[in-house]
Order: structure tokens, then C-alpha cells, then sequence
């Protein structure tokens, strides 16, 4: 890197010479003056044009051939750019300047500012300065403040009682190691004492009864269950050893509608329907179950129906004879000295 070339001030060249010829004249550099306007570098200037910002955590040493390797740090939580810098002495003088017209350093709010310069003074001053700041100041880190940190140990990160050194890579995964070395070591003693505590299972079983079936001796696992019985099963009525589900109960056969039927889990069956038709004459009308009882037929009813109530319709329907295993006859009878008419009859049908 080539050193930056500075340019004394008219009162920086004034105390350096004052200083030389045995005047009390203190050269310390003690702030650094920071500015992101270009300028132009004259000696008559006093202070840095658009100094914004003004730094004294510095420090310096000669490199030797007149140039000094400056050092700033800038901790703050300022956002800046710099263009270029000034050095003011400790009675703050504007000692020398240095600009360009590119940006020499850029700094955000979350960062900070670390610039290390070489810089060039004019032949025969480096000797008589001195900064501020011999070396910078490194405060300890906290969760507040950036700082120094010393790095755990091995042995201080697996106590883990230490809340001010940090824990690299290689001591984290030291921990890591170490902790699951003593899980498996953990899970090891667990199975074992569970392979004890079973061991003495072994000869024991789990049998189901009733609906429950399956099960087997403890060596292995084991599945019990309840079956489910089917829509014949739950017809028939003779298993013991299954349960009766809503699907099941659903499998039974039924027809839902003004002329159906339904047949429950102990075999009784119910059927219905409905007949309309206006009728003025005693005819007889036959009635066709939509299915066949198997067994018998224990109770039958037939209801007379009219459109709207009448006391001139006097004709009802009446069961004539038993009726079937698969229909039945239906005879229309008239009232002595009544209207003979009628709007149809609804029927129902109990059997096995």
C-alpha cells in the first residue's frame, strides 16, 4: 500500500517549527477530525471542511523512511463514509490533512470502524510525535458492548459454569462429544435394566375372551382385536364373538319411502305402503309385499284415507282374509245408508 501524503497546516508547520527550536510545544496527535467532502488540501485551513465525526481511541508508530502506520478504531453507532481525515494536535490544532476523491472507508451503523493508514510526512518529523493513545484500549465484550473475549478451554466449557468465555468450534464440539458419550452411556443402562424387568415376562401371556381375540406371550408384540360382525351375521343372530357395528346395522336390507320396508337386527320386518284413488264402488284391490316374509306374519293394519274430513264418505277398506307371506287382499265396505266414496287406504305389514 503507498502511503498517503499528507499536507501540513500553516499552524501545524508553525508548532512543529516552535517545537524544534526548544519552545514548550506539545506534538501529540490526539484526535482524528473524519470527513466524506472532498476538499481541497491548503495550509491555510483550520479545521477539516465537513468534519463529522471526530475520533481518539489512535495510535501510531514511525515505519520507518518518515512514514507512520496510523491506527483508528471508531466503536459508535454511527453511519459514515470517509473521503478524509485531519490530525489534531492536543491543544487542538489542525496539525495536517490528507483528501482524495474516492471514499476511503465506509462504516454502518452495526460495525466498526478499524482503519489502519500509512501515511507520509514531510522529512525529519516523525520523530517528534507523539499519539494520544499508545494502544488501543480493548474493553471486555458483554452482552451490551463489542469487546475482547477470551476463548473457553476444553475443560472450562464442559464445567460450564464460566459466563465470560466464549466456546469455539472445536470446545463446542468437545461438549457435544462429551455429552453424547454420557446419553448413550445412559441409554445403555436403561435397556439394559429393561431387558432385566421383561426378562421375568417372558413366561406371561395376554389372551383375548369374549370379543376380544389375539394376544400371545410377552417375548414379542402382540395385537388384539374385536371383529366386527357383517349384515348376515347380524341377521342370523348366532355369533357371540363379534360386535355390532353402524356399518353393519346399515348392511340391513330396508327401503325408506311412502312404500318400503325394514328388517331389524332380530329378524322382525316392517312394511308399509300407501294406496290413493278415489273409489265410490266395495271392490276388493290386492297388496303385493315388496319382499316375502320367510317366516310368518303377526299383526296387520289398514288405515282408510279421505282428501279433506267428510262426513258424506262412508266407504273404508277392511283386511279380507289372512294375509300372505307376500301380499294380501283389501275389500272396500259401505256404511248402511252411507255416501259410498273413499280417497285411498295406507297399510302396514308386522312379520319374521
Amino acid at each position: 500500500m503507498n502511503p498517503l501524503p499528507l499536507t501540513f497546516t500553516s499552524a501545524g508547520l508553525a508548532a512543529f517549527t516552535a517545537a524544534q527550536l526548544g519552545g514548550d510545544i506539545d506534538l501529540t496527535i490526539s484526535t482524528v477530525g473524519l470527513t466524506d467532502t472532498e476538499f481541497v488540501a491548503a495550509p491555510t485551513l483550520e479545521a477539516v471542511p465537513g468534519e463529522h465525526h471526530r475520533i481518539d481511541t489512535i495510535s501510531g508508530e514511525a515505519s520507518g523512511d518518515d512514514i507512520i502506520h496510523l491506527m483508528m478504531r471508531d466503536d459508535s453507532n454511527a453511519a459514515y463514509g470517509v473521503r478524509g481525515f485531519g490530525l489534531y494536535l492536543a491543544d487542538g490544532t489542525l496539525f495536517a490533512i490528507y483528501v482524495q476523491p474516492d471514499r476511503i472507508a465506509e462504516k454502518s451503523a452495526l460495525t466498526s470502524l478499524y482503519l489502519a493508514l500509512d501515511i507520509a510526512f514531510p522529512t525529519g518529523t516523525t520523530a517528534e510525535l507523539q499519539f494520544g493513545t499508545a494502544q488501543f484500549i480493548d474493553p471486555p465484550a458483554t452482552t451490551d458492548r463489542r469487546g475482547v473475549i477470551e476463548l473457553a478451554t476444553a475443560a472450562e466449557a464442559l464445567v460450564g459454569l464460566d459466563a465470560l468465555r466464549a466456546i469455539s468450534p472445536a470446545t463446542l464440539k468437545a461438549v457435544t462429544d462429551a455429552l453424547r458419550a454420557a446419553i448413550d452411556g445412559d441409554i445403555t443402562l436403561f435397556e439394559a435394566a429393561v431387558n432385566a424387568a421383561l426378562a421375568g415376562f417372558g413366561a406371561r401371556t395376554i389372551t383375548g375372551g369374549g370379543l376380544v381375540s389375539g394376544g400371545g406371550d410377552l417375548t414379542a408384540n402382540r395385537v388384539l382385536q374385536v371383529l366386527a360382525a357383517t349384515a348376515a351375521e347380524v341377521r342370523a343372530g348366532a355369533r357371540a364373538d363379534v360386535a355390532v357395528t353402524p356399518a353393519a346395522l346399515a348392511g340391513l336390507p330396508r327401503l325408506l319411502g311412502t312404500t318400503g320396508y325394514v328388517v331389524h337386527p332380530s329378524g322382525l320386518i316392517e312394511q308399509w305402503g300407501r294406496v290413493r284413488g278415489a273409489t265410490t264402488s266395495e271392490i276388493t284391490t290386492s297388496i303385493v309385499f315388496p319382499i316375502a316374509f320367510p317366516n310368518e306374519v303377526y299383526v296387520t293394519s289398514v288405515t282408510g284415507f279421505i282428501i279433506a274430513p267428510s262426513i258424506l264418505k262412508d266407504l273404508w277398506p277392511q283386511l279380507a282374509g289372512e294375509a300372505s307371506l307376500t301380499g294380501m287382499t283389501i275389500q272396500y265396505q259401505r256404511a248402511p245408508n252411507g255416501d259410498p266414496a273413499i280417497d285411498g287406504f295406507d297399510w302396514r305389514v308386522i312379520g319374521r
